[in-house]
């Protein structure tokens, strides 16, 4: 017997669970929207990875900061420093040195994708308040939320095709959720404190 579209999005969110990704516990890797499919099949990865399993398609990013280039994937810390037309993969549980990583981080440690979305006066705030320097580029944004919601659908169903719905949520550089369900920022935290009470 199928289930209806119903039962599907109680079991859902039955089996996800969110994440504050703005907690400082996760790095962000910044990549087009064109490429999350093949990221979330893959992973992200060097030039030398990609020579190894022969992707003639890779394009390395470079940066005259990080050496050797060629070993190295890019990460920010922070949840808002995307460039247009790009989306972050969230990833917890990697050693990071100086913002690269060597080699290949495999999507077991994706724990969500970032969109754009509007960052209130307030938040940036209290996020300066909490985090105090880390947070100082951080600025008050306006994106349309007819433009967040169509990313998102977007991302959503990537995400559903390649089977990763019940672990990976779309988040907004806000920390709010998006998918599979809508939650605030302070409403994770709050089911994350109430979680580690159990």
């Amino acid at each position: 017997m199928s289930e209806t579209s119903a039962e599907q999005q109680e079991g859902l969110e039955a089996g996800f669970k969110p994440v504050d990704i703005l907690n400082k516990n996760y790095q962000f890797h910044w990549t087009p929207i064109g490429k999350i499919e093949k990221v979330l099949n893959r992973g992200i990865y060097s030039r030398v990875f990609a020579n190894r399993i022969r992707d003639n398609e890779f394009h390395q990013r470079t940066s005259p900061h990080l050496w050797p280039p060629e070993k190295d994937v890019y990460f920010t810390p922070f949840s808002w420093k995307g460039l247009p037309g790009s989306v972050g993969i969230a990833i917890g549980g990697i050693p990071i040195i100086e913002n690269a990583a060597s080699l290949r981080v495999a999507p077991r440690k994706f724990v969500g994708i970032v969109v754009k979305d509007s960052i209130s006066r307030e938040t940036c705030e209290l996020l300066k308040e909490k985090w105090h320097s880390d947070f100082e580029s951080l600025r008050e944004q306006n994106v349309p939320e007819q433009d967040t919601l169509r990313e998102v659908g977007l991302i959503a169903e990537v995400i559903k095709q390649a089977g990763e719905a019940n672990r990976l949520g779309v988040y907004g550089m806000s920390g709010d959720l998006y998918s599979p369900k809508r939650m605030s920022h302070d409403e994770i935290v709050q089911v994350l404190a109430e979680r580690a009470q159990k």
